[in-house]
């Protein structure tokens, strides 16, 4: 039986790049798991903590890219345009070797980034919750969590509508 054959993988996902970021320990167990299967595996998260693109090698066999956008009252003033633009430059600059794009969530406009990118890599998106719902369904005290959740809810929209391959 011939041997499979190793994929190049890429994912847009949030990822801790700080202490005082959530761990996300699955977003790392699964990391771990597909380097160990011997596929090759980049994630990207973006960050407004950084100015310049970083990139580490995990101690676990995948790489590691941060990619900056203004964040602040300039991300919510653009209605995420400075996140979405950001990553959506650095996909188009920079992404051509991977053989599948893996979105973690729809929460953050890393889907909308990418379709808006036009790259022609097959991608899948994996969905953990609707923002739309929750925003109909949670009382939030008075806090800027409600615009942010109505902004997101219109890339979540644009994301479901122009993606071909979901799963929950």
């Amino acid at each position: 039986m011939p041997p499979k054959s190793k994929l190049n993988i890429l994912w847009l996902t949030p990822y801790p790049i700080s202490k005082s970021q959530h761990p996300a320990p699955w977003i790392k167990s699964l990391a771990e798991a597909i380097v160990e299967h011997n596929h090759s595996l980049t994630i990207i998260t973006v960050s407004s903590k950084l100015k310049v693109v970083q990139k580490t090698i995990e101690g676990n066999g995948y790489t590691l890219l941060v990619v900056p956008y203004s964040g602040g009252l300039k991300h919510l003033l653009s209605f995420f345009y400075t996140n979405v633009n950001a990553l959506k430059k650095y996909l188009q600059n920079n992404i051509t070797h991977y053989d599948v794009i893996h979105v973690h969530g729809t929460e953050l406009q890393y889907a909308s980034a990418l379709i808006n990118s036009k790259i022609k890599i097959p991608f899948i998106t994996s969905i953990q919750g609707i923002i739309t719902l929750y925003r109909r369904v949670l009382k939030l005290v008075p806090t800027l969590k409600p615009i942010y959740w109505t902004i997101a809810s219109f890339y979540e929209k644009f994301e479901i509508k122009n993606s071909n391959n979901f799963f929950l």
